[in-house]
């Protein structure tokens, strides 16, 4: 079967990001009426290939998305991966809908904290450092499990590389003080990062804005 003969096995429900690199589609399969993300690599970077590379190599986990086929298609040069589908999007989705003043129950910032824990874990323990930790990255599903996704960042700790500073540019809220500084760093920034998450989860936006000046302070 062509790649194109498996990719009409799906119907597109609709585009939600589209960039120069890659498409982001939710899309249902024919057969079953289960729906996936299927993200269209329109252009293969480095950053592209390493994401691919993450998808395959990580093992199966019940907090990590879950790549469920990798699609290469010779007609137009592009990869097609179909990954896990989150109903209710992101953690950053389900903060911003949040109305003025209404918090998270401490209980359920509890459990998307030990999820966060334990989507980490098989990737540290492989010396792998996700680099790219923030509530947007957190996918939700309707029974409040949570997903850790955005590998294209990640790296083996024994291979580090520039990606790191890069990461923290992007990320300026999330990164740990010694990836804004430019100094040595392993697991333990994505510690640091999931705990800029919780903090997000238990204040309000406003407040945590204010982490502006503390992190221009740890810079001098």
């Amino acid at each position: 079967m062509s790649s194109n003969q498996i990719l009409k096995q799906y119907t597109v429900n609709e585009e939600i990001v589209k960039m120069v690199t890659r498409n982001i589609l939710i899309v249902t399969k024919k057969d079953t009426n289960k729906k996936f993300i299927m993200i269209k690599y329109t252009s293969i970077s480095d950053l592209e290939k390493n994401e691919m590379r993450m998808f395959v190599s990580l093992a199966h986990n019940a907090n990590l998305i879950y790549c469920h086929e990798i699609i290469y298609s010779l007609f137009d040069n592009v990869y097609y991966c179909l990954i896990d589908y989150a109903p209710k999007m992101t953690l950053h989705h389900f903060l911003i809908e949040k109305k003025p003043g209404e918090y998270i129950s401490e209980n359920l910032v509890w459990r998307f904290l030990v999820q966060m824990l334990y989507a980490v874990y098989p990737l540290h323990s492989n010396d792998i450092i996700h680099h790219n930790i923030k509530n947007s990255n957190f996918f939700l599903f309707d029974d409040y499990t949570i997903k850790l996704g955005g590998f294209k960042l990640c790296e083996v700790q024994r291979e580090k590389k520039a990606l790191s500073h890069f990461a923290a540019s992007l990320n300026y809220f999330y990164a740990a003080p010694e990836l804004i500084n430019k100094e040595d760093y392993n697991t333990n920034s994505d510690v640091w990062s999931i705990g800029m998450c919780i903090y997000e989860l238990c204040f309000p936006q406003k407040e945590f804005n204010q982490l502006d000046t503390y992190l221009d302070a740890l810079q001098g």
